[in-house]
């Protein structure tokens, strides 16, 4: 289905954007001369008008979660503000790679297997060894070894969840690996929705 969108210009030659701008500046109720006697500026006008008023009651509402959304989404929120850090040794000195990229290379690379309709969260863990203070707060340093991610995801129907997995894990495995140099002992699974 082809997304619907204002055309430039009207049939009698005005241009919608004057008109939305029109609108928005409140003056809807201000034709000119042309729009007066004008049936397709007195109509889209009206329409504008009416869409910017619902609009502007929407963005005047105060939205109120619920209490069950904030208990599902404030934890994932705290997770994604734990700092966490790999380090891997190396002759010229450590090399430290953040979970937020072990993280997103967890996405990519899932979101790139035939049949995987949505990633829904990655979550990377590991072993502490030692926490250290920096200007921007506390940060832990996490031992390479015994690296796992948690991923959620759904499936396109029609697909098998097992295969999709398999090939989820493999693709997140090579992927932290080839750009990284971590090797991901495991890739946790859960399957959460078909689409």
């Amino acid at each position: 289905m082809s997304e619907q969108r204002l055309p430039a210009a009207l049939e009698c030659g005005a241009a919608v954007g004057e008109l939305i701008e029109q609108v928005e500046e409140g003056h809807a109720d201000d034709p000119t001369s042309h729009q007066a006697g004008c049936p397709y500026c007195q109509l889209t006008l009206s329409r504008l008008a009416v869409s910017w008023r619902a609009g502007e009651r929407l963005r005047m509402e105060r939205v109120q979660p619920s209490s069950r959304l904030l208990a599902g989404v404030m934890p994932r929120i705290r997770s994604g503000l734990d700092d966490w850090r790999v380090e891997l040794p190396g002759e010229r000195g450590p090399t430290r790679v953040s979970v937020a990229v072990l993280t997103a290379l967890a996405f990519w690379a899932a979101t790139t297997v035939p049949g995987v309709r949505q990633v829904l969260r990655a979550n990377p863990r590991g072993s502490d060894v030692r926490t250290e203070e920096t200007r921007s707060g506390r940060t832990r340093v996490v031992s390479p070894n015994n690296l796992r991610i948690d991923l959620e995801l759904s499936v396109d129907y029609g697909f098998s969840a097992l295969l999709v997995a398999d090939e989820v894990r493999r693709a997140i495995v090579d992927q932290v690996r080839d750009m990284t140099g971590l090797q991901v002992a495991a890739v946790d699974l859960a399957i959460v929705d078909v689409g």
